[in-house]
């Protein structure tokens, strides 16, 4: 829709200038078309986390994918968004994870080594609630 803020466009305008934003896609988000070579989307999002102060690993579900009448047949990640979470927060301590998705999702692989999460539902005008926008505004110069 016309009103989505892209989660990377959330950063961008919370943090403005006080900080150097950089974005890696990481994994292709299951649903929809992306890059076929996974390791290099997987090392380009490692080599840029081991050089960022905070890095926000944002997961979840495609709205092709979830919406009113589907139903999920787990509640595990798309195929690559564990491993991207748990290799992003092997080389930066400061990992957050945004996860946008209707309705939980597994967290038991990775929540202990990440510094903190935020679950949003898909279809929000942000996916960056104004807590962790504080928490961002805070913690990067």
């Amino acid at each position: 829709t016309k009103y989505v803020v892209t989660p990377l466009d959330g950063i961008k305008e919370i943090l403005g200038d006080k900080a150097q934003v950089s974005y890696s896609l990481g994994v292709a988000m299951a649903g929809d078309e992306g890059p076929a070579d996974a390791q290099s989307l997987l090392s380009e999002a490692v080599a840029q986390a081991k050089k960022a102060e905070v890095a926000v690993v944002v997961v979840g579900y495609s709205p092709k994918l979830e919406s009113e009448g589907f139903d999920r047949a787990s509640m595990d990640l798309p195929a690559g968004q564990d491993a991207l979470i748990k290799a992003v927060a092997a080389v930066n301590k400061n990992t957050v994870v945004v996860v946008a998705a209707g309705s939980p999702v597994t967290m038991t692989g990775w929540i202990k080594g990440v510094r903190g999460t935020e679950a949003r539902k898909q279809g929000t005008r942000s996916l960056i609630s104004s807590s962790a926008s504080r928490r961002l505004r805070e913690n990067c110069r």
